[in-house]
């Protein structure tokens, strides 16, 4: 399949890749955007963590900062910080479903550059702000489709968890029938 972008109707439109992968609300972009920033900035210190562990943080609705300090000081913290995101929207880790959530880290990132979704009907789904969601047919979470087609990422910089379910505005254009898809990776 060549790359395919989503026509069934233009929600997706103004999504940043994180607000599609986690959670694909159309109508809370700011507040998914918002609290995704607010994580990254206290993963990387630039705002001080409350002491107090079971505190959540200001900017954050369920992750405490407890959870982060772990995730800082943990030798896997891409994996960490893809369970944080989790966490804090919603997302409940699974292992073994075949639903994954993706993340693009390069070198010194604490959130993913990329994020991205991989479900069990054998597809790979994302976007870019002012793109339609784009779908491709997986192949092992390295090439996520708004990225150029053949330009694989390199396995080191990328890592997955699996979830139980991705979020239901995710799931829009992935349940969507094959007629709400078009060929070609520009509009």
């Amino acid at each position: 399949m060549p790359i395919q972008r989503f026509i069934g109707n233009a929600n997706f439109q103004d999504m940043a890749c994180h607000v599609y992968a986690l959670s694909g609300d159309h109508t809370n972009i700011a507040n998914i955007h918002s609290r995704y920033s607010a994580l990254g900035d206290y993963l990387i210190g630039r705002t001080a963590l409350p002491a107090a562990d079971a505190t959540v943080p200001n900017g954050l609705t369920v992750v405490t900062s407890g959870a982060i300090r772990n995730a800082v000081a943990d030798d896997h913290i891409q994996v960490a910080t893809l369970g944080l995101l989790c966490t804090e929207f919603g997302l409940a880790l699974q292992p073994g479903s075949g639903i994954r959530l993706w993340g693009h880290f390069e070198e010194n990132q604490m959130l993913p550059e990329h994020m991205y979704v991989t479900y069990t009907n054998g597809n790979i789904y994302d976007t870019l702000p002012n793109s339609p969601v784009r779908r491709n047919v997986n192949n092992n979470g390295i090439n996520p489709p708004a990225y150029d087609e053949g330009n694989f990422l390199d396995p080191g910089v990328i890592f997955s968890v699996e979830v139980a379910a991705l979020a239901a505005g995710t799931m829009v254009p992935v349940n969507s029938a094959d007629v709400n898809w078009a060929n070609g990776f520009n509009p």
